[in-house]
């Protein structure tokens, strides 16, 4: 059996893998999870620019986090 993540878990994706990490939800899903709390705050990259710690998103997922589809 293949490990589904990474192997250098602390490196920063963008929206675009976050998005699909969680199964291909909305961007607007994924900022209503963040002012709800359910999500990490994403780290600041540059001026315009924000990314979240790979090792949080898999460590959401391994917890059970829903992959696409609605959450609370």
């Amino acid at each position: 059996m293949s490990n589904q993540f990474s192997q250098s878990p602390d490196r920063l994706v963008r929206l675009p893998e976050l998005k699909a990490l969680l199964g291909g939800v909305s961007t607007a899903s994924i900022y209503r999870w963040l002012s709800r709390g359910i999500l990490p705050k994403p780290q600041r990259i540059g001026v315009r620019g924000v990314g979240w710690r790979l090792s949080e998103i898999e460590q959401l997922i391994r917890n059970g986090f829903p992959k696409g589809g609605r959450h609370a």
